[in-house]
């Protein structure tokens, strides 16, 4: 065989090994991609929530949010701020961390006007409380009602956030006030997003991404809140 001949079949194998690999390499990035969280969220319980109902409801609140394409990952300890990498400041690939705080009492009388209540300008700290007592000694719902409720008050305020702006839908899961028709529906069947509520969850994932991207290792590394006004969760 003549040293040109050689020389184009190595070519020619090396090609061939090269298309043969290329597609498990793909798929591969693709699994990472699709295993990484879009959010990471951390409920400071302080054992106020049975663990049955925290369960299903971190459960239920993941499957709602999944149904739209965004993943969430319950974290078991509070999450920490990761450093800045260096010479890029760059923490895109990090997902957007929430902390939610549950509380026996809301701020005012326990009337069960306000479920719970988020701060959706903020850009880090504790942005939700949950006024888990307040639920259960003003609605006193059934257990079943109980943990669907839970569900949906972690889906309303972390939609707030998502968001970044305080707004409500005429209906689903982001109504102002939810009805008895909704406490009854959502005992059995998720309540839904409008196509509102997904478009401005999305474009707040996107922007909160863009906006870590622009961090850099000299950036304030202390919660930093708004004095905008808190959104509450519906009644």
């Amino acid at each position: 065989m003549s040293t040109r001949k050689l020389t184009v079949g190595m070519v020619l194998m090396a090609a061939a090994c090269f298309g043969a690999r290329r597609p498990a390499a793909t798929a591969g990035e693709q699994a990472r991609q699709k295993a990484r969280p879009d959010l990471l969220v951390y409920v400071e319980s302080g054992n106020l929530v049975p663990f049955d109902v925290m369960q299903f409801a971190q459960q239920t609140a993941g499957r709602m949010f999944a149904g739209i394409g965004v993943r969430v990952q319950w974290a078991t300890h509070p999450p920490a701020r990761s450093a800045e990498p260096a010479g890029t400041g760059c923490t895109s690939v990090q997902p957007e961390t929430i902390v939610i705080q549950m509380a026996s009492k809301g701020p005012g009388p326990a009337t069960g006007e306000a479920l719970g209540s988020a701060l959706p300008y903020a850009r880090g700290g504790t942005r939700i409380t949950v006024y888990y007592g307040a639920l259960a000694e003003a609605i006193n719902p059934t257990p079943q009602l109980a943990r669907a409720l839970l569900a949906h008050t972690l889906v309303h305020e972390i939609t707030h956030v998502l968001q970044g702006v305080v707004r409500h839908s005429s209906e689903g899961v982001m109504r102002a006030h939810w009805t008895a028709e909704d406490f009854g529906d959502m005992a059995y069947k998720p309540l839904e997003f409008t196509a509102d509520d997904v478009n401005l969850i999305r474009r707040g994932l996107e922007t909160r991404a863009s906006e870590r991207c622009t961090l850099t290792p000299s950036a304030p590394s202390t919660p930093i809140f708004s004095s905008q006004p808190a959104s509450s969760a519906p009644r």
